[in-house]
């Protein structure tokens, strides 16, 4: 008979596996094909009683996790989670994905434990306080140059951010949601929406960013702060002045295109901190806003930002599991969430 502590367990993996997966109890027990009732998964949850062998592979099966997700231990939890901005999402909605990015952790960790490469996360901008957008500006340069970046673009942000240990999970199919960020005591972690185009994927990264790095004063200010953050951090103030000059009447769509396509940052992101810096006037900026809302430009840009954002570390370390024989393939495909015969394709050797 599973003594308590396993039953009780077994039941808050389960709770998890459901919320993850946006589902209600008796959606679940729907999904399951009816082998087992609304009821019993209450006692599961409960840890009142366990399911049989079969009920678990259904479970998993209707959850679609593997049925290993139930015995992994766990003792992630999420804090500071800070949306991209206002969120639409239901309640039911913010805790499935809080209940992935927890899954998505404790795979990525549990994988860094096997090859012993954890890294500390180190904040560059802890000293500096955040009180006015000049400050701002200071903060964004600085980081820069504590990351060597110089007044350079940077060709994937979400690389880039794995390199200085900030978790980045990749998110696809979730409506009205841009991106959030969160920690596990020093740990750090984005979850960015995949499925938006690749400049706002930036914009949005850098926003996040900010909420990790940078000490805020009131609540009231902290939203506008970071997205000037966001702004200064992907297109340098001494870069913008150089290309468009320190005063501009007017400004064609070459000239925002070219800055788009070098620096990843959305023509609108571009005006509004031309706007901010004082290169535009305010005359200016309304007329722009206005020309945007008559063509459309505020929903669809009238070019596309041509680079690639894609986070690539936690792949890297499972290929090198993988083919070294680190790992099993199949605790490759566990810790990977993917299929074996998936895996075994992805991972093919070269020689």
């Amino acid at each position: 008979m599973p003594k308590h502590k396993d039953l009780k367990e077994f039941g808050n993996r389960l709770r998890s596996a459901r919320k993850m997966a946006g589902l209600s109890m008796e959606d679940l027990a729907n999904n399951a094909g009816g082998i087992v009732t609304k009821q019993a998964i209450n006692k599961y949850e409960k840890g009142m009683m366990k399911p049989s062998s079969d009920v678990l592979i259904r479970l998993a099966k209707a959850l679609g996790i593997k049925p290993e997700y139930f015995y992994r231990h766990s003792e992630i939890e999420l804090s500071g989670m800070q949306f991209r901005e206002k969120s639409n999402l239901s309640v039911k909605k913010i805790e499935s994905l809080k209940q992935r990015t927890i899954d998505f952790l404790e795979r990525y960790l549990e994988l860094e434990t096997i090859l012993g490469a954890h890294e500390k996360f180190i904040n560059p901008l802890n000293s500096i306080a955040i009180n006015s957008l000049a400050d701002v500006e200071k903060a964004a340069l600085k980081l820069r140059d504590k990351w060597k970046l110089g007044l350079a673009p940077i060709t994937n942000l979400l690389e880039m951010l794995e390199e200085n240990n900030i978790k980045i999970f990749e998110v696809h199919n979730v409506n009205n949601f841009d991106g959030l960020s969160a920690r596990v005591g020093d740990l750090h972690i984005i979850v960015i929406n995949m499925d938006l185009p690749t400049d706002r994927i930036r914009f949005t990264t850098a926003h996040e960013l900010a909420h990790i790095l940078c000490k805020f004063p009131e609540d009231s200010k902290k939203e506008k702060y970071c997205h000037a953050f966001a702004g200064a951090f992907l297109l340098p103030k001494e870069i913008l002045e150089r290309e468009l000059m320190k005063k501009r009447e007017q400004i064609t769509i070459w000239e925002l295109e070219k800055l788009k396509q070098l620096y990843g940052i959305s023509i609108q992101a571009i005006i509004k901190r031309a706007h901010m810096l004082g290169i535009v006037s305010d005359f200016f900026y309304r007329n722009f806003q206005i020309m945007l809302n008559k063509k459309g430009w505020k929903i669809k840009e009238p070019f596309e930002y041509a680079g690639r954002e894609e986070a690539i570390r936690f792949k890297h370390l499972l290929h090198y599991a993988v083919s070294e024989e680190i790992i099993t393939l199949s605790r490759g495909a566990e810790l990977s969430n993917m299929s074996l015969s998936d895996l075994k394709e992805e991972v093919r050797a070269a020689v």
